[in-house]
């Protein structure tokens, strides 16, 4: 009985220690928590339709959210927090037709390791144009939107050029 006692002690310690050793080796990931950023988006479902980033973080606290406001301005919120609080609505565009925003980080091109600048389109429902603007981290503002499709492409393009 004693040997009995003694074998089962040893195999319960050796499966503590691989308890143990599991945890240290593969911590238990945290989930993030929902949060309202803005209870007054835009509530036209077809309007937010895209497969793109909207959101960016450039540090695991300081994040910047784009999306449609609920008077179909392009916006944007930022988080200085990880995301438990959002500051106040800024406007990138007084147009009330922003469709689709999408965002790119200019840190997530290679090379590019002290950019500040988040780049951000859109499509306005009025004659379907793509608009293009530019937010800067550094100051937290943005470019004036600009028209880059039809007629205010100046040039042309080629192949190989």
């Amino acid at each position: 009985m004693l040997g009995f006692l003694r074998k089962n002690r040893d195999l319960g310690a050796a499966l503590l220690a691989l308890a143990l050793l599991h945890t240290l080796l593969f911590p238990q990931t945290v989930s993030a928590a929902e949060v309202i950023i803005d209870s007054t988006v835009n509530t036209t479902m077809t309007s937010h339709n895209g497969t793109t980033f909207t959101n960016v973080f450039i540090d695991d606290q300081t994040g910047y959210a784009f999306y449609r406001d609920s008077n179909g301005t392009c916006a944007v919120r930022k988080t200085t927090d990880g995301g438990q609080t959002w500051g106040a609505t800024q406007t990138l565009d007084t147009q009330t037709d922003c469709l689709r925003i999408a965002v790119w980080y200019g840190r997530w091109t290679p090379g590019f390791t002290t950019t500040t600048y988040i780049h951000f389109i859109t499509i306005d429902s009025g004659s379907d144009d793509v608009w293009y603007g530019r937010y800067d981290t550094s100051n937290d503002s943005s470019t004036p939107m600009v028209n880059i499709t039809g007629a205010n492409q100046g040039g042309t393009f080629a192949v190989g050029s």
